[in-house]
């Protein structure tokens, strides 16, 4: 195994009003695939450690790194370890953080910063739900020559088991956030609070069936990063419908799709979050994970279920038929 050291580093983008404070994660010779790992929703960089630390010790580069409004990752002049000064911070921040702008704007300077530095090495972009989707809105996705999607779901209301349930969800957390000048993630359990306009993006993209692809069909269209998508079947949050319909969003992408259930496999649980926790080390990382990282193969003995966009048609929705109802155009 191959030794490392890591490289702490910030950046000041011009897309928002935080520094991202990061962490590269150097091997020891000069790697051959390099690996940017971009968060879940609300979720800070030190749940990827352990897989950072996995991924250099066999020689690959990795960047982790605190989106902006969370972990490190806040305007200057905030005390982070004062949550009252945070939630002034996210107050400030108000409608103008979006996730399109200031989370895809880091994302894509990570990916640039990864490129730069290692110009010869393949470049792989590891996204944890959110943190996959927004990929496509990343100019330096055209760097990238394989990504891996971790239990990125499409949460279109219309989806879930009670639909209506999940609008009056949103509708009270709508009145909260207007109230208390930010958006009380926490709440619903979806990691730290964040800025109201990010929660509103979020919410208004819940309203389409394309979730962020109706709102940026440009990117969508012309996305071809090859990727592979995995769903652990005991994740809360996600579905076969909802995992294969975030794939379907990307028009001409090269796609796979494997369910896994881990306590079939004898594994340690996944969930939404803990597919990154270091009990997965001899399993899902070693066995699935690290293949597709190494050299884009897809080991599919564990899956229940494969499905691959090159036995559909191509385009939107390849499996068919739109699930648009009618009585959300109001909502857009």
């Amino acid at each position: 195994m191959s030794t490392f050291t890591t490289e702490p580093f910030v950046l000041r983008l011009d897309c928002t009003a935080c520094p991202v404070h990061g962490t590269l994660y150097r091997p020891a010779a000069e790697p051959r695939v390099v690996v940017c790992v971009a968060a879940a929703t609300g979720v800070s960089s030190r749940l990827y450690r352990p897989f950072a630390a996995f991924l250099a010790e066999r020689g690959y580069a990795v960047i982790i790194f605190d989106l902006p409004w969370l972990g490190l990752s806040f305007p200057d002049g905030t005390d982070i370890k004062s949550e009252d000064s945070k939630r002034e911070a996210l107050i400030a921040a108000g409608t103008s953080a979006k996730f399109s702008k200031d989370w895809a704007g880091a994302i894509d300077a990570c990916l640039g910063l990864l490129r730069d530095r290692y110009p010869r090495a393949e470049l792989v972009h590891v996204g944890h739900s959110n943190g996959a989707h927004l990929l496509a809105l990343c100019p330096n996705r055209r760097h990238v020559a394989r990504a891996l999607y971790m239990s990125a779901a499409t949460p279109f209301c219309e989806y879930y088991p009670e639909p209506s349930e999940r609008y009056e969800v949103n509708e009270q957390l709508w009145a909260e956030a207007d109230e208390l000048g930010y958006w009380p993630s926490k709440s619903i359990g979806l990691g730290d609070d964040l800025p109201i306009g990010m929660g509103r993006e979020w919410t208004e993209w819940q309203y389409h069936p394309r979730y962020w692809a109706g709102f940026f069909p440009d990117h969508a269209s012309t996305h071809q990063v090859r990727t592979l998508s995995i769903w652990p079947t005991d994740d809360p949050v996600g579905s076969i419908e909802k995992i294969d319909k975030s794939l379907h969003c990307l028009d001409i992408a090269d796609c796979t799709r494997l369910a896994i259930d881990p306590e079939r496999q004898g594994w340690p649980a996944c969930g939404h979050i803990q597919s990154f926790g270091p009990g997965q080390k001899p399993f899902l990382w070693s066995l699935v994970m690290l293949p597709w990282i190494e050299s884009g193969t897809v080991v599919d003995q564990y899956a229940e279920s494969r499905w691959d966009s090159r036995l559909y048609h191509r385009g939107a929705w390849r499996d068919g038929g739109s699930l648009y109802a009618e009585r959300m155009q109001s909502k857009l």
